[in-house]
């Protein structure tokens, strides 16, 4: 025999938000910490493109589209750089 009440998603979906709600609640959360470890300035480089990496030592590498000291263009010819991890910078 089939039951006479007709099905509501509501319940589950309800149920299952507050479930959600508790664990988020709940579980703790960390801060991320950032530090600018180099600012560029024209003739260091600027507009730093791409993203970086890094080494097993530490060191990140990565590029400029402009700055430095070529004469390119009126903005320079861009740069490779190095920085370590207090960020020092080194011209590749």
């Amino acid at each position: 025999m089939r039951s006479k009440k007709s099905f509501s998603a509501a319940k589950p979906i309800f149920a299952t938000f507050i479930t959600l709600l508790l664990v988020s609640a709940i579980a703790p959360t960390q801060a991320q910490t950032f530090k600018v470890l180099h600012t560029f300035h024209g003739p260091d480089g600027a507009s730093p493109f791409g993203g970086v990496v890094r080494n097993a030592d530490g060191n990140l590498y990565g590029t400029t589209t402009s700055g430095g000291t070529g004469n390119c263009s009126k903005f320079g010819c861009g740069t490779a750089f190095e920085l370590d991890k207090t960020g020092k910078q080194a011209w590749l």
